[in-house]
């Protein structure tokens, strides 16, 4: 905890100095083109270059905000970096659009020559038409393409073709980037970017990704399901109670794309890992499907969603719904095992009864959680079998009533059940600040 604001602040000060010195270049190393500009149009042309370089550092940023790299994780989290990603691209996309217009305003918007001696002025056009299209099916992919996967493979192919194509143009299209300290910039810092954007995307070696070997999968309750794993070799990966990592099955009729899951299991049960999955969707529903002897790829972990990053012990209140109950569950196994003192509440929004799971596991956690709370809302069942229908301001007013206001909450869940609750938390005086989020979308 206390070391991430001075690694924000390195972040911040390597992105500031990046596109500082991609803004410096056109002042420090003059191309003959603007040799013979004066005035008006010799500013524009020089901005014109600016925004351009300064595109290109910031794809370079883009690339690694969506690469998934644990240390970038555990300093910004991964919502924040993918929050990054789109408004980012809109950045890019801006300055690609003032890109030409300068340049082409500096000579009064004449065209070049179909020449082949301009190959690297069309060559841009290109990489703007690609830029553009990169951009627009990210924002509205769900409206163009409705498969997720196949938008997501064009995307990165496409992300990938663009990176390449730019240091093509920037490379052959502007004198002072055939030699010297900008061409070595230039190259150093494409390739170093190629090398460690293809090896996170590659998991070349095991570098990134880890196999686990199922060992069971068990049915639970309604629509969901226990994936049991061991580690193929050596020990598991460690992790915090509450974090999750991306999982790629390998088998036959298996889907061969990596999607999140939270980890059940408790960070000292080192032998395996344990997901818990609702099948709500097309990838989830092949679960069932698993069987024992299937290898999964595992990236992780991911998130900052844990009791143990506390700066310190306080109560701990946790809010569900649905299987959002699973980074509780591993808060709440390690918890157990490891003599948590502090009150812990728990309230779990389900739609049935048959969608409890863990009654045995809640039963034994409260014989050694001596101060654990549990509080079960059944929202398609008859009003008798739960105190209350569903998590609003009078359940959470009574159930925690007897909470300190100075306690951590813990929401994970569907979206609305996420947005529903802050408020709500809000009116009855917890921190905002002690509020922590996960929106379990799958």
């Amino acid at each position: 905890m206390q070391t991430r604001l001075p690694a924000k602040i390195l972040c911040y000060f390597t992105v500031l100095l990046a596109v500082a010195g991609a803004a410096s270049l056109p002042y420090l190393f003059e191309s003959p083109s603007l040799f013979y500009k004066f005035g008006a149009d010799k500013l524009m042309l020089r901005w014109g270059k600016i925004t351009g370089l300064v595109a290109g550092v910031l794809i370079v940023f883009q690339a690694v905000s969506a690469a998934r790299f644990a240390f970038l994780d555990r300093i910004f989290g991964l919502d924040r970096l993918w929050g990054f990603h789109r408004i980012n691209g809109l950045v890019i996309l801006a300055l690609a659009v003032c890109h030409p217009v300068l340049i082409l305003g500096a000579d009064g918007f004449g065209f070049f020559p179909l020449t082949r001696r301009y190959w690297p002025e069309f060559l841009g056009v290109g990489v703007f038409l690609l830029l553009v299209g990169l951009v627009l099916t990210a924002w509205f992919h769900h409206r163009l393409i409705r498969d997720w996967q196949v938008w997501f493979a064009m995307h990165r192919f496409t992300a990938l073709l663009v990176f390449i194509l730019i240091f093509v143009h920037v490379r052959f299209v502007s004198k002072p980037f055939e030699s010297g300290l900008p061409f070595w910039l230039l190259t150093g810092a494409f390739l170093t970017s190629f090398l460690v954007l293809g090896l996170k995307w590659s998991g070349v070696s095991g570098l990134f990704i880890r196999k686990y070997r199922v060992t069971a999968v068990e049915a639970l309750a309604a629509d969901a399901w226990q994936v049991v794993a061991c580690p193929e070799s050596g020990d598991g990966f460690d992790y915090l109670p509450g974090q999750f990592a991306f999982v790629r099955p390998r088998g036959k009729d298996l889907p061969k794309e990596s999607h999140p899951f939270t980890i059940s299991s408790s960070p000292h049960t080192k032998d395996r890992i344990e997901f818990i999955i609702r099948s709500c969707g097309d990838f989830t529903r092949t679960v069932r499907r698993l069987k024992t002897g299937d290898t999964l790829c595992i990236d992780g972990p991911y998130g900052r969603f844990s009791h143990t990053l506390l700066t310190r012990k306080r109560p701990v209140v946790m809010i569900a719904g649905g299987i959002g109950i699973t980074p509780m569950m591993s808060m709440l196994r390690y918890m157990a095992a490891t003599g948590f003192d502090q009150p812990v509440y728990l309230v779990w929004s389900n739609k049935t009864a048959d969608h409890l799971m863990f009654k045995t596991e809640f039963d034994d956690m409260a014989s050694r959680l001596k101060s654990l709370t549990i509080e079960h809302i059944l929202t398609r069942e008859p009003v008798h079998q739960t105190r209350f229908k569903r998590i609003s301001r009078e359940s959470l007013s009574d159930v925690l009533k007897p909470v300190s206001r100075d306690a951590a909450v813990f929401i994970c869940g569907p979206p609305p059940l996420v947005l529903s609750v802050r408020p709500v938390l809000r009116e009855l005086e917890f921190d905002p600040r002690r509020v922590y989020t996960e929106s379990f979308l799958l």
